[in-house]
């Protein structure tokens, strides 16, 4: 690619920053994120952005509250990025550029990580191709620009595969990778549903013996150590519960596995789900009153937060057995939805109708062309395929059983679609360069 751009630009002014570019290829990638994304934010309209309120709030005001030395006062919100954010806070103040200067950052640091990775997969081609699509893709350029945990913990995962991404990685590498894995926990506790299918890994790259068994073990392990003194906190200051890293499980599980519950969340902020998620308004109206209270309302006195929690999962399950055929409708409607290509205009942060339209013309092909990568990948099955593919289940997986919100899926699941996408189209374009010549038939007669 850039020596055909080195082709078509003239003067010798361009032909030498073309070259330079050839041989510091991070450096370029690393200031392409900026050049990018800060133009971006300046036309970008105000209500794609969540700065005014919702979560963002909430994790500025945590990071106050550290700084003035009152403790972290919630037991929902993950700690790592409000504890991030005191630093920009403590240097600047509430400046929302300098909030979106560090999410952009941890992208340009991610970035710089999976094209190389994406390099060594496929071929260097493959890895500009990815560069570009994750330079251009709006829903990343949307996440910079929201005070959110996304971004950081997009990094997390990507250092976590980056350093896991080899047949027989050491003992060394695996315990930085738990390292990593449970920072990633303390950013966004979904993280969850990698960790085992990250552990099987490294038992089958160990072929199911003990080497395999120990790398797993280790990673698990380590993972654990580094949420522990956060779970150890949390024991304290709530008086005996076991909270691992936040309350958010128990609530967003029984969010969204309840299909009355999601009906009143919705409603309450002015939005109707019977169209989105198939719920007929007849059959929610026939429930009890019971169905639709909020677990919280059940909660006695004398439980601690951590049986709380607890009580969502039980009202969960509890509904499962009560209506099953309406949980099999919601659990096939929401399969659907973790595939659809666009952004969703009934949930409270994808109301734009550019966005929605945007989205839909990036995430069609990535999705298409990325599954057809992945499968591709599976069949010839390289070192490392199989580890690309668990961000892209578990992110999946998550979207099935609990909240299906596009905003969990984006920094889990697409940058690996992207490199699959890259693959893909790196084998199309050699295949329309390159045309595999006819079979040669057998004469007939033979002489």
């Amino acid at each position: 690619m850039l020596d055909w751009l080195s082709n078509k630009l003239q003067g010798p002014k361009l032909c030498a920053f073309v070259n330079w570019s050839r041989r510091h290829p991070r450096t370029v990638l690393f200031a392409a994120v900026f050049l990018v994304y800060i133009p971006s934010w300046l036309v970008m309209p105000g209500d794609i952005t969540v700065m005014g309120g919702g979560d963002s709030v909430d994790y500025i005001r945590l990071a106050h509250s550290l700084l003035e030395g009152k403790g972290y006062p919630s037991f929902y919100r993950a700690p790592l990025y409000p504890f991030l954010l005191t630093v920009p806070v403590r240097l600047a103040g509430d400046s929302l550029f300098i909030f979106r200067m560090l999410n952009a950052f941890f992208h340009a640091l991610t970035l710089l990580m999976l094209f190389s990775l994406t390099g060594k997969l496929a071929s260097r081609r493959a890895a500009w191709i990815f560069a570009a699509f994750f330079l251009v893709y709006p829903h990343l350029v949307y996440q910079a620009a929201n005070i959110l945990t996304e971004s950081l913990f997009m990094f997390l995962v990507a250092g976590t595969v980056s350093l896991l991404y080899s047949r027989k990685p050491g003992n060394r590498v695996v315990f930085w990778a738990g390292v990593l894995s449970g920072l990633a926990m303390l950013t966004r506790p979904n993280f969850i549903v990698f960790l085992p299918l990250a552990a099987f890994y490294l038992w089958h790259s160990g072929n199911f013996r003990l080497p395999g068994i120990k790398r797993a073990a280790i990673y698990l392990a380590f993972t654990a150590l580094t949420i522990s003194p956060w779970t150890a906190y949390n024991y304290i200051r709530s008086g005996g519960a076991l909270i691992p890293v936040t309350t958010g499980g128990g609530y967003n599980f029984w969010l969204g596995n309840s299909i009355f519950t999601m009906d009143s969340f919705f409603i309450d902020r002015g939005r109707e789900l019977g169209g989105y998620f198939g719920v007929n308004p007849a059959e929610t109206a026939q429930m009890t009153q019971k169905d639709r209270i909020r677990p919280e309302t059940f909660h006695s006195p004398f439980m601690n937060i951590g049986q709380a929690e607890k009580l969502f999962y039980r009202q969960s399950f509890r509904l499962f057995g009560d209506h099953p055929l309406l949980f099999a409708r919601l659990y096939a409607v929401k399969f659907l939805n973790a595939l659809r290509p666009w952004s969703d205009p009934r949930s409270r942060y994808d109301e734009n109708t550019a966005k929605v339209l945007l989205t839909a013309v990036f995430c069609l092909p990535l999705l298409i062309l990325g599954l057809a990568g992945m499968a591709a990948l599976w069949r010839k099955n390289p070192p490392g395929a199989g580890l690309l593919s668990i961000p892209v289940v578990s992110g999946f997986l998550f979207l099935v059983l609990f909240w299906p919100s596009q905003r969990f899926r984006i920094p889990l699941m697409d940058p690996y679609l992207m490199i699959f996408f890259s693959y893909a189209l790196d084998r199309l374009i050699d295949r329309l360069r390159h045309p595999a010549p006819p079979e040669k038939t057998r004469p007939l007669l033979e002489s």
